[in-house]
């Protein structure tokens, strides 16, 4: 008997390859999703025209990625912390081998209540200064960062 012009026998192969295709499909999806966000990120870190607008979009990418996201801060923080700020992060570290105190852009606190964490509002203060709200681990906290712009390249040269 023949269904669809499939027949019978090569019909429960033929559902195989669809869900084989479909569960390829929507395991893609997930990874082609982080990677355009990853892209926008990408670019939101290294604008070409720096604007207060611009200085905003590179806080939060710098947040999301390396200060609650799951990526290595090492090479951002080369490239957008000032050497002073990198020293003093390196020597807030504390733990053997090379590293750097991530959780200076954090509330500091060890756990909270639930797993969010994210930037709410990032607004310039003047004089290269931006506050950075964000809830950390379900709790609120704040740092001001002290932006410049050496060279075209954005860095951070404090964190208060």
């Amino acid at each position: 008997m023949k269904q669809d012009n499939i027949p019978m026998r090569l019909l429960p192969l033929s559902l195989l390859f669809c869900a084989g295709v479909l569960s390829a499909v929507a395991a893609s999806a997930p990874k082609a999703a982080a990677e355009t966000r990853s892209a926008a990120v990408r670019e939101n870190c290294e604008p070409q025209t720096i604007t207060a607008d611009s200085v905003v979009r590179f806080i939060e990418a710098f947040y999301a990625r390396y200060v609650f996201g799951p990526e290595d801060p090492t090479e951002a923080i080369r490239r957008h912390c000032s050497p002073d700020l990198q020293r003093q992060l390196r020597e807030s570290y504390g733990y053997d081998g090379d590293g750097y105190a991530v959780w200076a852009f954090r509330t500091g606190l060890q756990d909270g209540p639930e797993a969010r964490s994210e930037v709410t509002a990032v607004t310039p203060s003047g004089d290269g200064y931006y506050r950075v709200e964000f809830i950390d681990m379900g709790r609120t906290g704040s740092r001001v960062l002290k932006i410049s712009v050496p060279e075209g390249t954005l860095m951070i040269d404090a964190i208060k």
